[in-house]
Parts: C-alpha cells; sequence; structure tokens
C-alpha cells in the first residue's frame, strides 16, 4: 500500500491521490469480502451458487483477492486519472476536468472490467468450493470496483476536494503556479 501512495503520488504530482487510490481500494476489497463472507459463511446463496456452506471462507481467498483486486484497481484508478489530469494539465477547471476524464475513461474501464467480471465468473460454477469462492470474491470485487468505485465514488470525491486533489502541487491554472510553455 505504501507503493501504492507513493508511485501515484509520484505519477501524479499529489499525495491526496495517493491516499485516494489506497483507501478506495481497501473499500473494494473491505466490500468483497463481505460480500463472500455473507455468501460462502452465511449461506445466502447455496441453492443459487450450487454449494454446500462448511461455514468458511478458503484460508487463501482473502489474500489473493487482496493482491489481484489492488492491481486491476489500479489500473481503473490510472485510466481515469490521467484523463482528469491531461484536463486540468490543459488549464481546465477541476470540476470541468472530472467531467472530462471520467467521460473519457469510463467506456474503457468498464470494458476492460466486463471482461474480467466475465472471465472470474466462469470459475463460480467449479465444484472446488475455494475456486468457486475466488471466481465469486473477484467477479464481485471488479465489478463493485469498476462501476461504483472509479466511476461514481472516485470523481464524486475528487468534485468535492476540488483543487484540493492535487495537494501539494497546484493544477495548472491555479493562480501562483506558472504553466510551462512550449517553445518552438
Amino acid at each position: 500500500m505504501l507503493v501504492t501512495v507513493v508511485l501515484t503520488a509520484a505519477a501524479f504530482r499529489s499525495l491526496m491521490l495517493g491516499l485516494i487510490g489506497v483507501v478506495l481500494n481497501l473499500l473494494s476489497v473491505g466490500a468483497s469480502l463481505g460480500l463472500v463472507t455473507l455468501v460462502f459463511q452465511h449461506t445466502w446463496a447455496e441453492g443459487l451458487l450450487d454449494f454446500d456452506s462448511t461455514g468458511t471462507v478458503g484460508s487463501r481467498v482473502p489474500l489473493l483477492l487482496l493482491v489481484i483486486l489492488f492491481g486491476l484497481s489500479m489500473d481503473y484508478q490510472v485510466f481515469v486519472l490521467s484523463r482528469i489530469k491531461e484536463a486540468v494539465d490543459r488549464g481546465v477547471g477541476s470540476r470541468q476536468a472530472v467531467l472530462e476524464g471520467v467521460g473519457g475513461s469510463a467506456g474503457v474501464v468498464t470494458s476492460a472490467a466486463f471482461v474480467m467480471v466475465t472471465v472470474f465468473a466462469s470459475f463460480v460454477p467449479l465444484h472446488i468450493m475455494e475456486m468457486k469462492q475466488m471466481g465469486f470474491a473477484l467477479a464481485v470485487a471488479v465489478m463493485l470496483d469498476a462501476f461504483v468505485i472509479r466511476i461514481v465514488i472516485l470523481p464524486a470525491l475528487l468534485l468535492l476536494l476540488g483543487d484540493r486533489t492535487w495537494w501539494p502541487a497546484r493544477p495548472a491554472g491555479t493562480p501562483g503556479r506558472r504553466v510551462p510553455t512550449k517553445v518552438g
């Protein structure tokens, strides 16, 4: 998580974005683990998913979910933030940059997520309980992360933060910041 904060902060010149990325990733993992627990420990979907609950979640499921989802989540985050940062660097205001960035990246994020959800969901019909749990956990996690967290919560948070999103740096076009000019 520390490496994620450092790399994101360095790439986007914003410590705030690094911290937001980690918090949102933990939100995705927590929500997904909660659903896995409800479905597999508390038998919410035994009939639907064709299994007999053992009352447990496989010991490797949480770790693999955390690692795989963290990587996929950061990909989605980088897609969205890159479009937003490009707009900010052009001098677009924070609010409009978020709207343009999400609009410009939503199709890529949702398409990639749809592919991943389909792949992970293909593990659910398997009779190996840990594989069934992993497939369910990852499919739900990617769906929540891409469709709710990256396309709804992240932009809403960035809109609420406004120019503070880019702390400690100031975005282009903000008073007091020099905007580089092209020589040519």
